[in-house]
């Protein structure tokens, strides 16, 4: 009853789910996400974000109803009808091409583990599913390669920190563990 004072068309419905991560829940493990339902209708204007201009606003029957990535928005087109299935998959796709673009951030600074990467995604509460769909679209260009990584870590270990081959093997191995 409570919900009956709401306009259908922003009636959104949060489902709690809890993942699980190495058999144990626990508070991080814990990810909300947001199912829209009852927001299908027209799409009456997409407009460039002014603070991101890789992201678009996306305003359905003259309201606002979510953000996209540019690359997802283009394609739309106003006057397009949505349903709520089409808008729930428009928003899945967008929290992947967020993740992506804030991995490819931190491949900036330096190659990253396959691990390391996973590590970070968890640590900004990235669905489980999602980080897998970006590690794969990453590792299939070659930007996340875990021997790619360890050559250039051993490499760049020996420049900076001289060790003997014992001392050398002994850390790659944990920080590839790590």
């Amino acid at each position: 009853e409570l919900w009956r004072n709401r306009p259908s068309s922003f009636f959104i419905v949060c489902i709690y789910v809890n993942l699980t991560l190495y058999g144990a829940f626990s508070k991080e493990a814990q990810k909300t996400r947001t199912v829209y339902v009852g927001m299908g209708g027209v799409i009456t204007a997409l407009k460039v974000q002014q603070k991101n201009k890789d992201r678009v606003n996306v305003y359905v029957d003259g309201r606002f109803a979510f953000g996209l990535a540019a690359i997802e928005a283009v394609r739309l087109r106003v006057s397009q009808t949505l349903s709520d299935q089409e808008i729930n998959a428009l928003v899945g796709r967008d929290e992947v091409e967020k993740a992506h673009e804030s991995v490819l951030h931190l491949l900036d600074r330096r190659p990253r583990s396959v691990d390391e990467v996973r590590r970070y995604l968890r640590g900004k509460k990235i669905d489980a599913v999602v980080a897998d769909e970006v590690i794969e679209r990453l590792s299939s260009v070659g930007l996340l390669d875990d021997r790619a990584f360890a050559r250039y870590w051993l490499e760049n270990r020996n420049d900076f920190r001289p060790r003997g081959q014992r001392a050398y093997f002994a850390r790659a191995h944990e920080a590839l563990l790590a």
